[in-house]
């Protein structure tokens, strides 16, 4: 994966199963849940509580499917529609940018990223830099607590999902260190922002209001 994309990704995302951010409402919650669903094509019920929908969550994905849910939030994220970085969008996509990361490598040290990004975040929006992590046209997003836990989240499903589809045991693996590489990297300096937006590319960069083909949940 370029590393524009991967920046891009995170900058736009304590580790917490239950997704119980103190930043996120039940009913935000719910709504993240529910972009995610629709983007796998899962169903579910504009009803359900959270706990029903992050039931219907848990239910494995092959890697493919986690790979095109995270696609399709992606090409969402940076519309015309979106570009102001609602919440609940951007939450849905990190778990399923974490969740098609996890299932894909089987990598046990992404357990942790999404903190590690959101405490890096915070740190750079303490010093005025939290925009060298700009990879597109689009602003990056405020560091967030319940983006976090949800990514936290789509890491715990996607090694579930890794283990279900293999048949092997998670282990420490390269994508967790270039991660944490490419995050030193970007926050070392505001060069690098520039150069991923205007040299290296981002293939979402254009924000294409046509380019969103998920429903938002009515929920």
């Amino acid at each position: 994966m370029k590393i524009s994309s991967l920046l891009f990704v995170l900058a736009t995302m304590s580790y917490s199963i239950l997704v119980n951010a103190t930043d996120y409402t039940p009913k935000e919650d719910r709504k993240v849940a529910a972009f995610v669903l629709e983007a796998s094509g899962k169903a579910y019920s504009t009803t359900d509580n959270l706990t029903q929908l992050k039931g219907e969550l848990e239910n494995r994905m092959k890697k493919s499917e986690a790979s095109i849910t995270f696609r399709l939030l992606q090409a969402c994220r940076t519309t015309k529609k979106y570009r102001h970085n609602p919440k609940d969008i951007v939450a849905a996509e990190h778990y399923a940018y974490m969740r098609s990361q996890a299932a894909e490598s089987g990598d046990s040290e992404l357990k942790g990223m999404p903190t590690l990004y959101y405490d890096s975040k915070v740190k750079l929006k303490s010093e005025g830099k939290l925009q060298w992590l700009r990879t597109t046209d689009q602003v990056v997003s405020e560091p967030s607590e319940g983006a976090r836990d949800w990514g936290e989240l789509g890491v715990v499903h996607g090694l579930s999902d890794y283990e279900a589809e293999s048949g092997k045991k998670p282990t420490p693996g390269k994508i967790a260190k270039q991660m944490k590489s490419d995050l030193a990297l970007a926050s070392s300096h505001q060069i690098f922002s520039w150069l991923n937006r205007k040299i290296v590319g981002n293939p979402y960069s254009a924000l294409k209001n046509k380019d969103c083909h998920v429903k938002e949940p009515n929920i």
